[in-house]
C-alpha cells in the first residue's frame, strides 16, 4: 500500500537514459526533487513547470518506495547497497549507469561512482580537498564528510553549505571575482602555447591557426570546465558544485566563456551565439584579463582556445553533432 511507504517515491527514466527518483512525501520534497532536472532554456523551465502542476496526480499514483531505489542503485553500478536514508530522499543515477546521487532533504548529497566516472569522480573529491585548505573568501562549497573509496568505487556525502541558497542562476557580471579567485587557488605556472595547443591532438586545427598563436605563454590554474549556470546557486556568496571535470592547468576564460556558451548553443545557432558573444561579453572578458594582469588583447587567442577545448571534450563525450557548433564558431573566429 503507499500508505505504508516510508519514503514516497516516483520513478522516471529520461530521454538520454538517466532515472530519476523524485519524492512526493510532500509538495515541498517533490520541490526539491525536482532540482535534478536542471537547465535554464525554456523548454527545460516548462517542463519544470508542468511538473509542479502535476503533484497531486503523481502523488496518487506512485509506486517505488526507498528500498527498490537503494537497490537499483547498486545493480546499476555493481556496488554494494547503499544505507536506506532516514528521511524524504531524491535520487539521480545518470545516463551512463555507473553514477549515481542521493539527495539527503535538509541534509546533502551523497555520491556514488564505479567503471568510467571513478577518475572523475576522485578529482572532485581532490577539488573539495583543496577548498577545504584553501578556504575561498568569494563563494561556497559543499563540506565533504564520510568517503569511501576502493578500487572499484568511491561514494562520500556532501553536506549543506551554510546559508540560503537560490535556483536563480547569478548573472555573468556577478561572478567575474569569483573566477578570479577560484583560478588562483592552485600554485601560479606557465605554459607553453605551442604545447597546449598540440596537447588538444586537433591537427585539422594547425593548418589554419595563426602563427602567433602558438608563439609565447600563459598562465594556467584550476578551471571548472563545467561552469555553467545549472553548477551554482544563488545566495549571500555564490554556491559552486560539481567538480568532475575540473582542470588544475587550465587557461584563463576558459570559465567565463562555457558559463554562457553552451546553454546558449542549446537554443540557438552557431552564427547567433557567436554574434551575442561578441556584442555582449567581448569587452567583459577583455576587462576580466585586465584584472588578472594579462594583455585584454589576448581576448581571442583564448577564445579559439576555448573553442577548440570545447570540440575535443565534446567528441571525447561522444556527441560529435553539438562539437560541430564550436567547429563552425572557430572557424569563423579564425577567418
Amino acid at each position: 500500500m503507499l500508505s505504508s511507504c516510508k519514503n514516497n517515491i516516483f520513478s522516471r527514466s529520461g530521454r538520454d537514459g538517466a532515472s530519476f527518483f523524485l519524492s512526493c512525501r510532500s509538495f515541498r520534497d517533490w520541490r526539491i526533487s525536482l532540482e535534478f532536472y536542471r537547465g535554464v532554456g525554456a523548454r527545460a523551465k516548462l517542463k519544470k513547470a508542468v511538473c509542479f502542476i502535476l503533484y497531486p496526480w503523481v502523488r496518487l499514483f506512485a509506486k517505488d518506495d526507498i528500498l527498490s531505489v537503494a537497490g537499483e542503485i547498486a545493480d546499476a553500478l555493481h556496488i554494494p547497497p547503499p544505507a536506506i536514508p532516514e528521511g524524504p530522499a531524491s535520487a539521480l543515477i545518470s545516463m551512463t549507469r555507473d553514477k549515481a546521487v542521493i539527495h539527503h532533504h535538509g541534509r546533502g548529497y551523497e555520491k556514488f561512482a564505479s567503471g568510467d566516472s571513478l577518475s572523475d569522480v576522485r578529482t572532485e573529491l581532490a577539488v573539495y580537498e583543496l577548498l577545504g585548505k584553501k578556504k575561498p573568501e568569494t563563494f561556497q562549497f559543499s563540506q565533504v564528510d564520510r568517503v569511501v573509496s576502493t578500487a572499484e568505487h568511491v561514494n562520500f556525502f556532501m553536506l549543506y553549505a551554510p546559508g540560503e541558497h537560490q535556483d536563480r542562476h547569478p548573472e555573468l557580471s556577478s561572478l567575474t571575482h569569483v573566477l578570479r579567485e577560484f583560478f588562483s587557488l592552485t600554485p601560479p605556472k606557465m605554459a607553453s602555447w605551442r604545447e597546449l595547443w598540440d596537447g588538444l591532438d586537433l591537427p585539422e586545427l594547425l593548418n589554419t591557426m595563426p602563427s602567433a598563436f602558438r608563439q609565447g605563454q600563459t598562465p594556467v590554474g584550476l578551471v571548472h570546465r563545467d561552469f555553467k549556470p545549472w553548477n551554482v546557486k544563488n545566495g549571500g556568496k555564490p554556491l559552486l558544485y560539481d567538480f568532475e571535470s575540473v582542470s588544475f592547468a587550465g587557461c584563463p576564460l576558459e570559465d567565463f566563456f562555457n558559463y554562457v556558451v553552451d546553454p546558449l548553443l542549446h537554443r540557438h545557432s552557431p552564427a547567433k551565439v557567436l554574434g551575442n558573444i561578441r556584442r555582449r561579453y567581448w569587452q567583459m572578458a577583455a576587462d576580466f584579463l585586465t584584472e588578472m594582469r594579462l594583455p585584454a588583447g589576448e581576448v581571442r587567442r583564448y577564445w579559439c582556445w576555448y573553442l577548440a577545448e570545447r570540440i575535443v571534450f565534446w567528441r571525447r563525450h561522444k556527441q560529435p553533432e553539438f562539437a560541430e557548433n564550436f567547429v563552425k564558431m572557430l572557424q569563423w573566429s579564425l577567418d
